[in-house]
């Protein structure tokens, strides 16, 4: 149902009605650490500490990018959301990406050698993917030219 403009003027502020329809503006770490869900095995809980700690230590517009790698959302939902982190079982897993679902809101980290590789690949990874579904849209639109 429609609800007239100025009820909705008198019950929120721009910015509350902005945040209601689109979700916050920032990724916050904070946020981010909140949403996170370790899934992986308790003897390498080592690899969710620091991914947390990289995740705090990025910029917002970083953050946002793995938001978006991790869910396909590009700001934090109005609703509840939960990420999802396991771990990959991979050999030499220090050359291999991490990997994501979007369907399912998980990222999933092989079990990098150190912090630094794993803030190394998973900016690499958030970085090279801006969108979901692009690999859809390249095949479409190579179908259709």
């Amino acid at each position: 149902t429609a609800m007239p403009a100025c009820t909705v003027e008198c019950l929120y502020t721009p910015a509350d009605l902005e945040r209601a329809v689109c979700g916050a503006p920032d990724v916050s770490g904070a946020w981010l650490r909140s949403v996170l869900r370790w899934h992986g095995p308790r003897a390498r809980a080592w690899l969710f500490d620091w991914l947390c700690d990289v995740l705090a230590a990025w910029p917002p517009a970083l953050r946002q990018h793995f938001l978006r790698f991790a869910t396909g959302y590009c700001r934090p939902p109005a609703g509840r959301v939960a990420i999802g982190v396991n771990t990959l079982a991979k050999d030499h897993p220090d050359s291999w990406l991490p990997e994501s679902s979007t369907c399912s809101s998980s990222v999933h980290l092989p079990a990098y050698s150190s912090r630094d590789v794993l803030e190394q690949r998973l900016r690499f990874a958030v970085l090279s993917c801006p969108t979901i579904d692009g690999d859809q849209a390249h095949v479409q639109g190579a179908a259709y030219s």
